[in-house]
């Protein structure tokens, strides 16, 4: 008869397991991760930092039951057993914000400091310039530096609103899943009002902010939402940022929405400059350059809060 173990043993052994794996292969680490996407982020962020050390990535394991299985609470199923050898690396979601003190390098578990990834993928300064290097068209029609700062100040204010009561532990008043139907805006407006700038997204999330925050001022009459700005002004969240705090999949998709528009409107207005050249609009598509892979291809290692503190943990590692 196969002897039981429990759910702690089971960790216990894979983390010792990929340790050793990292011992046998002369890795710097084993390194788990919540998924491939996010191996392909963590890997280009350690190789950027840490360009002499070399890592294998785990992006699932198994669990107790034999099943593969990936996520953020699949790898803090490990934080018990983990070591310079073997370390995970995961989505801060809220975590940051609300101060878990466990999620820390000196715990060998390394964090985002943003929602997740993609937020990281969406930093502002680069996106401008991914249009064109998608079409090698040149791109004056959408300014997504001004639109994600219009953004963030529209929800600034709710944001505040949101983490004041997470952080407090009442998560009915204002909760997660209820913040986040508040920022899902695709398909809310036709072609993302590309003509001008997307404004029609963000007066659309102003007001659904606004109807919210009135909705709590009577109840809660007492909450000094600006002592909230300053307190969380202090890890970072700032009116112009909160793009890099909401959940990163609703921000991921709203860009690529955006930036698929954006690249088919350029493609159009080329196409109409090429006429009946049907070679050269041919080779036109043929060179197009998917925006999605693009947006995930890029990334930005410096000039942000988020990625210096990213920097900072990893120097644990050296």
């Amino acid at each position: 008869m196969t002897p039981t173990i429990s759910e702690n043993q089971h960790y216990e052994y894979w983390a010792n397991y990929y340790a050793g794996v990292s011992i046998v292969l002369r890795y710097t680490a084993s390194v788990h991760v919540e998924d491939f996407d996010d191996a392909v982020f963590w890997e280009k962020t350690l190789n950027h930092f840490l360009p002499e050390q070399k890592f294998n990535f785990v992006y699932y394991s198994l669990s107790p039951k034999g099943n593969e299985t990936t996520g953020c609470e699949q790898c803090l199923k490990y934080k018990d057993y983990l070591s310079d050898r073997f370390f995970i690396c995961i989505d801060s979601d809220y975590r940051y914000l609300l101060q878990e003190s466990d999620i820390s390098p000196s715990n060998h578990i390394y964090q985002t400091y943003t929602y997740s990834i993609e937020n990281h993928l969406c930093f502002i300064s680069k996106l401008n310039a991914i249009p064109e290097k998608c079409t090698r068209i040149a791109d004056h029609i959408f300014d997504f530096e001004a639109f994600l700062f219009s953004y963030s100040n529209a929800v600034y204010e709710a944001y505040i609103w949101h983490l004041y009561f997470l952080r407090i532990g009442d998560e009915t008043s204002f909760s997660k899943d209820e913040f986040n139907r508040i920022i899902h805006l695709l398909q809310v407006v036709p072609d993302y009002d590309i003509a001008n700038n997307g404004n029609a997204i963000i007066l659309e999330m102003e007001n659904r902010c606004n109807i919210k925050i009135n909705s709590l001022k009577v109840p809660f009459p007492d909450v000094n939402i600006e002592l909230e700005k300053t307190y969380f002004r202090t890890l970072g969240v700032t009116s112009n940022n909160v793009y890099l705090f909401v959940r990163g999949h609703n921000l991921f998709d709203l860009i690529v929405a955006i930036g698929k528009k954006n690249c088919d409107k350029l493609l159009d207005y080329q196409k109409i400059r090429l006429g009946n050249n049907r070679q050269a609009v041919a080779q036109l598509y043929t060179d197009t350059i998917k925006y999605e892979k693009e947006l995930m291809n890029e990334i930005v290692f410096g000039g942000y809060g988020e990625m210096e503190k990213i920097e900072k943990d990893l120097n644990h590692i050296l």
